[in-house]
């Protein structure tokens, strides 16, 4: 999944694409386990970005208030990713 979020954040996957994809591989991931084994922190951080995916909305007509747009989302993307890192390098 970090591989996904990497593409997103280097602008390499469009933002519905990202979406579509990481919610498939993150309930893959919980389903066969995956999560469960993970490091606390990175289990956190991959809920997170999936919590932060569930609070975008691409179409600007449906989009309520609080909701992201493409922007907003890669800017909450690349913030979880740097507190990720910042934490496994701390």
């Amino acid at each position: 999944m970090n591989a996904l979020v990497n593409r997103f954040v280097a602008g390499d996957i469009r933002t519905s694409d990202f979406e579509k994809e990481y919610i498939v591989a993150w309930r893959a991931c919980r389903d066969n386990g995956q999560l469960q084994e993970a490091a606390p922190n990175d289990q956190q951080y991959f809920d997170a970005v999936f919590c932060a995916i569930d609070n975008y909305c691409a179409d600007p007509d449906l989009r309520d208030e609080g909701e992201f747009d493409d922007q907003m989302l890669l800017t909450e993307i690349i913030e979880l990713k740097s507190q990720w890192e910042s934490a496994k390098s701390g």
